[in-house]
């Protein structure tokens, strides 16, 4: 079939037929729209997908109608009156690539072979930037142009490195050098090249010089991330010095070792651990599934052996016959909580098999660090390590286990989190924001082996967060030899809920400022959920986290008007799971919401259906043991705490302050007061730690210091008196509830 019509994205747009005389000129939506067509993953895109992002600055149907005229201008230009290029089938377009040459799609193509002549040509081909010079006033637009265009660029860079190694191979240290300092030009982090570099000036003889260039990127690292170099920098300088000093010791393999990490996807990613030390392992099987989502980086497919395979059977036992069963029954039984029904169903979801038996990788996340004292930094870094856990967690074949306490990054640190949590793995980070550049290292580590398995360093734009938090998570699952179902591989796509950064960085902000439980901080918390939906209102994690915001006040009695508070709950409520129904934790909040308008068994029904809907889902266990907590199984409450702190990677001071509740009502007060006391000491302004403490205090007959936390509490919050704690108590009550009221009032608490 012949080509109609060569397109260049490279650069400058260039549009011309196929004898290479320039045809028609193209408006820049017109070449925006050429490119998501030829640039799109699945060779396809929706109509609604593309008006929505090029013309996001109108509304609904005046962007599918521009959608129309741009394709009727883009046709008639390029000599497509029959449709044979661009074609149109109902709601989804595509362009027949076999009928056009486009360097960007020809260049990915050439990069990923391995001959040198390929990689050559592909590296004519890049003339620049995507689009160069191109700028829409559309946001989604823009945030799609910097991802590809980072993506195109991360591809030349490795097929450019690929080029410097096979250089020196066959002896030209001179070019060599000349493509590594091209390299280094464009990232002057890049250690990869930098050693490049090194090897091609040492194996010219000029080994001080490659000394004196292994010192300033010594230099610069210190001063730009506060880092050191990487083992295998530093291993490539003393083999240096050591050839310096006796010339008879060869100072540079004739052969540089393959890197560890190829260049993945969307980003620039520099190999931490050197092949030499690394086992020997065949690298995993590429599903079919993931290959065709796009879930598999480019770089990966391109420089190992791939043999694709079905997605095989997920090795986590899972009982949907049954589960299904007991969904069933318990559908009719929401009313009854207390039921032995219910507590079996929630037992059972408790109770699967135990991860070190199962043979599953065993996880742990630590927090990220960063290279400044800056708290935005700092709050950024918790946010990227709580999105990859809260990614990895919708993954069967990995258990992910939580660690409570900022630990550094820090071999003794590790190994006592390895050892104590009996976990295989453990992974770790740092963030470093820079202006607009964002870099982030992560390293996964495997205790059994006492090695580092696998580690990266990501580079892109600050707009690109989301894709490079998508990134990571995809590297540590190929990492850790997993294979994804086709529903997890989907669910992952869906995981942020958004993919505007602005929304997403203003939602991660409110969810830290809500996990609080201060009354401020949720006002603000308000306000920024308020601003991520102006932004993009299709977030249903927004709606949801927006939806708390209005709980949370009737939770702790800050509000009057209950009635309107509750109805603003539920309507967010249904906003977020009328966009994303699978969503275990809005179940989680329509439970709370069940809660505290008085209906318990609707409240654990929903419960059950959130840890159904997402097993490894920690706030979906807290959530419905809190609801337990107050609605009769106590036990029960305890036993899916102490799994929701296990599963959660840092978890929130609430967990604790419920955990120690139970340990109250099931009478092992001195462990509940332990647990308390921290609240306690922390001066925090939420008082629900400090009311269980006193209730404790007083319970154990120390009536001294339980006045006196009373008093702290009255201090805090005047208004707070025993009728008022009394009027959150519900479900059965049986002797209890009496009991609390009186312990109150012994403490000095008004009545109210």
């Amino acid at each position: 079939m012949s080509t109609n019509v060569r397109i260049g994205l490279l650069g400058s747009f260039r549009l011309s037929g196929a004898d290479g005389a320039a045809v028609g000129v193209l408006s820049r939506r017109g070449q925006g729209l050429l490119a998501y067509l030829a640039l799109a993953r699945d060779g396809k895109v929706t109509r609604e997908a593309a008006a929505a992002l090029l013309w996001a600055d109108r509304g609904e149907e005046q962007a599918r109608h521009s959608l129309r005229q741009c394709l009727l201008t883009l046709r008639k230009a390029i000599g497509d009156t029959e449709s044979t290029l661009i074609h149109s089938n109902g709601s989804e377009l595509s362009i027949a690539l076999e009928r056009a040459d486009i360097d960007a799609v020809q260049f990915i193509a050439l990069a990923a072979r391995p001959e040198e002549a390929a990689m050559a040509e592909a590296l004519s081909l890049y003339r620049g930037p995507l689009l160069a010079g191109v700028s829409l006033a559309s946001p989604p637009f823009r945030d799609w142009l910097d991802s590809e265009r980072a993506h195109l660029q991360r591809v030349w860079r490795h097929a450019l490195g690929r080029m410097t190694q096979l250089r020196l191979e066959r002896g030209d240290a001179a070019g060599a050098a000349e493509l590594a300092r091209e390299l280094i030009s464009s990232d002057d982090l890049d250690e990869e090249a930098h050693r490049l570099l090194m090897q091609a000036l040492a194996a010219q003889g000029r080994r001080a010089e490659a000394l004196r260039h292994y010192a300033s990127l010594q230099e610069t690292l210190r001063r730009e991330v506060k880092s050191e170099p990487a083992f295998e920098s530093k291993a490539l300088a003393e083999s240096l010095r050591q050839a310096s000093a006796d010339p008879s010791v060869p100072a540079v393999s004739s052969r540089p070792a393959e890197p560890t990490a190829a260049v993945s996807s969307s980003h620039q990613a520099e190999p931490i651990v050197p092949a030499a030390t690394s086992p020997a392992v065949e690298p995993p099987a590429i599903d079919a599934k993931s290959l065709q989502l796009g879930l598999v980086p480019e770089a990966v497919v391109a420089t190992a052996p791939v043999r694709l395979r079905q997605p095989r059977r997920p090795r986590r036992p899972r009982p949907r016959r049954a589960m299904k069963a007991l969904s069933s029954l318990a559908h009719h039984a929401v009313d009854a909580p207390g039921r032995i029904l219910g507590r079996l169903k929630v037992r059972k979801l408790i109770e699967l098999p135990n991860e070190t038996e199962s043979g599953q990788p065993r996880l742990a996340i630590l927090p990220f660090g960063t290279t400044s004292d800056d708290p935005h930094e700092e709050s950024l870094a918790r946010a990227l390590a709580d999105e990859i856990g809260a990614a990895l967690a919708a993954i069967s074949t990995i258990r992910l286990v939580g660690y409570p306490a900022f630990v550094p990054n820090d071999p003794l640190h590790r190994a006592e989190v390895a050892r104590t949590h009996k976990v295989r793995y453990v992974l770790e980070g740092r963030v470093q924001r820079s202006g607009d550049t964002l870099r982030i290292w992560v390293k996964l580590y495997d205790d059994e082996a006492k090695e580092q398995i696998w580690g990266q360093r990501f580079v892109g734009d600050f707009k690109q967060l989301l894709s490079l938090q998508d990134e990571i998570t995809l590297e540590v699952i190929t990492a850790l030899q997993v294979t994804l179902t086709e529903g997890e591989q989907e669910r992952l796509l869906l995981m942020h809920g958004t993919r505007n950064l602005d929304a997403w960085l203003l939602s991660s902000q409110a969810n830290q400022l809500t996990r609080r439980a201060v009354k401020a901080d949720i006002e603000r918390a308000r306000e920024l959920y308020e601003r991520a939906l102006a932004v993009d209102p299709r977030h249903p994690g927004a709606w949801e986290g927006l939806a708390w915001t209005y709980l949370l006040p009737v939770w702790f009695g800050w509000t009057q008007d209950t009635a309107a508070a509750l109805g603003e709950a539920k309507e967010n409520a249904r906003r977020a799971l009328e966009l994303d129904p699978s969503r275990g934790r809005t179940y989680s909040l329509l439970g709370a919401i069940a809660m505290v308008s008085g209906k318990p068994g609707e409240a654990v029904a929903s419960g059950q259906r959130a840890i159904e809907m997402s097993p490894q889902d920690a706030e979906a266990y807290a959530i419905l043991a809190y609801i337990f907590s107050y609605c009769g199984d106590i036990e029960l409450a305890i036993k899916l705490m102490e799994r929701a702190m296990a599963l959660s990677p840092f978890p929130p001071r609430w967990y604790r302050w419920c955990l120690g509740r139970a340990y109250r009502l099931t009478g092992r007060l001195a462990e509940a007061v332990e647990l308390l006391r921290v609240g306690a000491e922390e001066k925090l302004p939420t008082i629900e730690p400090r009311v269980e403490l006193l209730l404790c205090l007083a319970a154990l007959g120390n009536a001294a210091e339980a006045r006196a936390v009373a008093q702290d509490v009255l201090r805090d919050e005047p208004t707070f008196s025993v009728s008022r704690w009394m009027a959150r108590l519900t479900g059965p009550s049986g002797s209890r509830w009496p009991r609390e009221a009186e312990l109150l009032r012994a403490a000095g608490v008004p009545l109210g």
